[in-house]
């Protein structure tokens, strides 16, 4: 992507700049050991470009003396540092998983998704914590209900040009009975409510159910092979354009539970009040560092 950016800013006009904003103290781009559009060297060497780096110092996101910011600066020091053991972060604790769980759904309001995040160090506890929190929540009875928490695994758009980008988080308006089976999975007719500066949108389309409890909304690839052969078959139209709004299936938006996420899903969102699962803070700086950041007001742990 990063290449296919440069080029096309440079295709236009070989003296446009580019200005890359970012957090090098965060998690790299998964697969990464760094972030290559904040690194200059990386740049310069790669795609022959003239760089200038810039430090921002004054934090908008959070009070001078608030909690998080000093957490994280001691995260941010030891890691300029080299530390390379455990650090020991004075959080807050809640009392084990149940206060934890007990807190988040104090919280929890599906008509504000910004007020509270469940942060994981694995797709695993992910899972788990999405499960835990539907239970209590009252919503076992299907795959999706009325006022659940989504966030998208894919970007989806529609021939309207309605847009909405991998990692938003929404929220089901409706949805349909009526479970419909194509190419072997599974769709169901919604409505989604997403919220962007203040704003509502909400979308009608199908929802492929067999993404929801999936880790990147990508079903096997022989599934994936299977599908797109069926569509290609019976729909002209796709067949010669080959956009997934083309055909009503292929086009369907892919999601899974949005209660909880990993640290690399949670990387640009901001809540009021964040949770982290205790298993790589102080042990992983660079994911510490990010889960702390996400949380403008409150951030606690529990004790593992």
């Amino acid at each position: 992507m990063l290449y296919e950016l440069i080029d096309y800013v440079k295709e236009g006009n070989n003296k446009n700049k580019i200005i890359f904003v970012g957090d090098r103290f965060q998690l790299p781009p998964v697969k990464e050991c760094f972030s290559p559009a904040l690194s200059s060297d990386y740049l310069s060497r790669t795609f022959n470009l003239k760089c200038k780096e810039v430090e921002l110092y004054e934090v908008m996101r959070q009070d001078e003396e608030s909690d998080i910011l000093s957490l994280a600066t001691n995260v941010r020091d030891n890691m300029i540092n080299k530390f390379d053991g455990y650090l020991n972060l004075n959080m807050q604790k809640t009392n084990g998983s149940t206060g934890a769980l007990y807190s988040y759904l104090d919280q929890f309001d599906s008509g504000n998704l910004d007020n509270v995040a469940m942060i994981c160090g694995s797709n695993r506890d992910v899972d788990w914590w999405n499960k835990t929190i539907r239970e209590r929540l009252g919503m076992t009875n299907h795959f999706l209900n009325v006022g659940d928490a989504i966030v998208t695994q894919i970007t989806w758009a529609d021939q309207a040009g309605n847009i909405q980008f991998k990692g938003s988080f929404g929220t089901i308006v409706s949805i349909s009975t009526n479970i419909e089976a194509y190419a072997g999975l599974h769709f169901v007719d919604a409505e989604v409510r997403f919220m962007s500066n203040d704003r509502e949108k909400i979308i009608q389309t199908k929802i492929l159910l067999e993404s929801i409890y999936t880790n990147s909304g990508r079903i096997s690839n022989d599934k994936e092979r299977l599908f797109f052969a069926e569509v290609m078959k019976n729909n002209s139209k796709f067949r010669d354009s080959q956009n997934p709004w083309d055909d009503k299936y292929y086009g369907a938006l892919r999601l899974r539970h949005g209660y909880a996420m990993t640290c690399h899903k949670a990387q640009g969102g901001e809540w009021d009040n964040v949770i982290i699962h205790p298993f790589k803070i102080g042990k992983d700086l660079p994911w510490t560092y990010t889960a702390l950041t996400r949380a403008r007001k409150h951030v606690f742990s529990y004790a593992s």
